[in-house]
């Protein structure tokens, strides 16, 4: 006979008699919350003020390590063993780097002042913000019969709601009513939280610098590049004297062994914080070369000769490189193996300011489009150089990528007389590199000329060069053959800027503008005097003065704004002094004229748009003449042209940093174009500054080397040599008897400096 008791009952009073346990509830989850966030541990979500975020499975399995055992610290050890259970098969320095870098991402936690995640140099990491357990509402468990089968999981991840048996037949018109109205308010509820959510996510991080200064080195050690590390922590920098590491916490400095007779450009950490990438030149043998140099005190190692701008690639594996011609980029192992060429222009244009991707997948820099200022940012793929983006016309000194996709950018201000440089952010594509936003000024560096912009791994602190100093005017005496530099002589000491732009046919006073009583006026100062004598010019700006061959006129621009504009007059007074200004009719607007040292005639020039450049003959008394001579155009700086000692040809300087050469343009009274003819200069940088040597055998020019500019003599094969390092721009001005050149150089407060920045919502 059937046990009666394992029979299917059949009716309702039977099943009434079976007694059914209650269910038992289970037993509270854990919620913690630091800060504005809640993790739900249960939920495996992370909160910030009820609104969901996004966290990747590994950050989210760290940050709850993190919250489970707050204010104790976690070694990397412990993280590998939480995260990965075959941690020889991945790279577990990099995955644990990742995920603490996502962690503070989405916690807007700045490494550099921590208020979540705190690093413990060389052990491992604390968590340090307060944390607070809620216990969540017992959850009914599982009827026996719902255990065996799992319920899914709804798109949130989240189970659905328990099935609840129907209610009598009475009941369910009321219920549902209730339920409506309580339907209604919910979705009325998660409305309203979605927006203001939204609202919170949407509204823009604001960015804020703080401003500190590192280094306190005079003219004399004046600094030319530095880099910070990538934890933030130490900065690497050169001045004219050797190689340094500081602490920037209590500021020790070491002295690095560096290469002999270098001078560095540019400094880049390798990812280890172990060794420097430093690319310079030889100041003897006038040659770009990148050098490996290591912190431990072992000999540098030359990484690649006739090579500069060298930069390893976030993970330590690449090295991105330009050639000295500045035409192509390259990329090659770090040790400088397997070089090969990545970007090349076949229109010639040059390179300039290249830097990494934050994962390392591509390379950004500007392209020279038509000349000095005239930039287009791009950015290729580091393994087949194809370029993802471009950005017309945006041009910037240097960039630092970071790690949440933002780009900072350090940028001048051209209209500007004086220097006066910023900080901008844009925000970019990951992917691409493409600019996603306009970008946003975040803080100004007034009167200063900045360069070097690099940044920490997290871009919570960067570091750059700032130059402040006004330029004076220096004579130095001329010793042939060479020639060479003698004796150099400061002739004006003040606070203002002063230009040298010719002399008197004395060949003892210097004629100069400056700024020092508010407006440039023009000034002419003898060699044996300490004050200046000022001529009268008017009250508007008088800059650009030039002494006539015959030694009886000086000839100058004068504008209210104190450029050269469609403003701009010519006047002439008298070398003697005394008198009234006279105009000197140009037939138009003034653009710009110079004149030779000994005989001819004064030359006018006149730009046709970017077609060509047009010579004419230029008389104090009578204007504008016939036309001398012309040349197809080419990137053009003001003043930077030379009219020859007997006014038979002009020079200029081809700005042209990866072939630097001299354009030599004939002058002919017939108004006929003679044979031009280009020289080849046999060194490097951009050559800018350019005059005409007294026996009209030579030039004196400048060349930007990135680490300040030389003051190059080029003979007539193009051979040069340096007669002197200057920090920033500069030219020479011959006297007429050939034996001394004046010359701008500075008195600069050259040295390193941090913004630490700030992320605020």
């Amino acid at each position: 006979m059937e046990d009666k008791q394992n029979q299917e009952p059949d009716s309702g009073p039977i099943r009434n008699e079976v007694t059914v346990p209650k269910p038992e509830p289970s037993p509270p989850t854990p919620i913690y919350e630091f800060g504005p966030f809640q993790l739900d541990i249960a939920r495996y979500q992370l909160r910030r003020e009820g609104l969901r975020l996004r966290m990747p499975p590994a950050p989210m399995a760290l940050l709850t390590l993190f919250i489970e055992r707050h204010g104790d610290l976690i070694t990397r050890d412990d993280i590998v063993r939480r995260l990965w259970s075959a941690p020889e098969m991945v790279d577990v320095d990099q995955g644990i780097n990742t995920a603490i870098r996502r962690i503070r991402q989405v916690l807007l936690d700045d490494p550099g002042s921590p208020r979540y995640i705190e690093t413990v140099v060389g052990k491992g990491y604390r968590f340090i913000a307060e944390v607070r357990e809620i216990r969540s509402a017992p959850a009914p468990r599982p009827s026996p019969s719902s255990e065996s089968k799992p319920e899914p999981e709804d798109e949130d991840g989240l189970p659905p709601a328990p099935v609840v048996a129907p209610a009598p037949p009475e009941q369910k018109k009321a219920k549902l009513h209730a339920r409506a109205w309580m339907s209604a308010v919910v979705a009325l509820i998660v409305l309203i939280s979605a927006y203001f959510g939204w609202r919170f996510l949407r509204r823009p991080v604001r960015y804020t610098a703080t401003l500190s200064q590192v280094t306190t080195n005079d003219s004399e050690k004046r600094v030319t590049t530095a880099a910070i590390s990538p934890d933030g922590k130490w900065i690497a920098y050169s001045d004219i004297n050797g190689l340094y590491l500081r602490l920037l916490q209590s500021g020790k400095t070491v002295a690095l062994n560096a290469p002999g007779n270098f001078r560095a450009e540019r400094l880049a950490w390798f990812p280890d914080q172990t060794k420097l990438l430093v690319s310079g030149f030889d100041a003897k043998f006038a040659t770009l070369d990148i050098w490996t140099v290591f912190i431990t005190g072992v000999p540098p190692q030359l990484f690649r000769k006739e090579a500069h701008s060298g930069i390893p690639s976030p993970d330590g594996s690449k090295v991105a490189f330009l050639p000295v011609k500045d035409k192509e980029i390259w990329v090659s192992g770090i040790d400088g193996d397997g070089a090969r060429r990545l970007v090349y222009d076949a229109q010639g244009r040059t390179y300039s300011a290249l830097f990494w991707s934050e994962n390392g997948k591509r390379i950004s820099y500007l392209r020279n489009v038509s000349g000095p200022g005239y930039d287009d940012y791009e950015s290729a793929d580091a393994d087949t150089g194809k370029v993802l983006a471009v950005e017309k016309n945006l041009s910037f000194s240097a960039a630092v990528a970071m790690t949440d996709g933002g780009l900072f950018m350090l940028r001048d201000s051209p209209a500007n007389l004086r220097d006066d440089f910023s900080l901008w952010r844009v925000e970019t594509d990951s992917a691409t590199g493409a600019l996603l936003s306009e970008p946003e000024q975040i803080a100004t560096l007034p009167k200063s000329h900045a360069f070097g912009l690099t940044g920490s791994d997290y871009g919570h602190r960067l570091s750059f060069i700032a130059s402040r100093g006004s330029p004076h005017v220096y004579v130095a005496q001329l010793e042939y053959p060479g020639p060479t530099f003698g004796e150099v002589k400061r002739l004006t000491y003040d606070t203002r800027t002063d230009y040298p732009h010719s002399w008197l046919s004395d060949n003892e006073t210097v004629i100069f503008e400056s700024d020092r009583v508010g407006a440039y006026h023009l000034y002419g100062q003898r060699l044996q005097d300490h004050d200046a004598r000022e001529f009268n010019t008017g009250a508007d700006h008088a800059v650009l003065p030039r002494v006539t061959p015959d030694g009886k006129w000086i000839l100058y621009a004068m504008n209210p704004d104190s450029i050269m504009s469609p403003k701009s007059r010519l006047f002439r007074i008298s070398v003697a002094g005394g008198g009234t200004p006279e105009q000197v009719d140009v037939g138009g607007p003034l653009q710009e004229f110079d004149c030779p040292l000994r005989s001819g005639s004064c030359v006018l020039l006149e730009l046709e748009g970017k077609k060509y450049l047009h010579y004419y003959a230029l008389d104090a008394t009578t204007g504008r003449g016939r036309r001398l001579g012309r040349t197809s155009w080419v990137p053009h700086i003001l003043g930077d042209w030379s009219v020859a000692p007997d006014g038979s040809a002009v020079v200029l300087a081809v700005h042209d940093p990866g072939n630097p050469r001299i354009r030599i343009v004939p002058l002919n009274p017939s108004g006929t174009s003679g044979q031009e003819r280009e020289l080849p200069v046999r060194g490097f940088g951009m050559l800018s500054g350019i005059s005409w040597a007294a026996d009209g055998k030579g030039w004196f020019v400048a060349a930007d080397t990135g680490a300040g500019t030389l003051i190059l003599y080029v003979n007539q094969h193009g051979a040069t040599h340096v007669l002197r390092n200057t920090p920033l721009g500069t030219w020479g001005v011959p006297s007429p008897d050939g034996k001394k050149l004046a010359f701008v150089d500075q008195a600069v407060d050259s040295n390193v400096w941090v913004w630490d920045i700030q992320a605020h919502k």
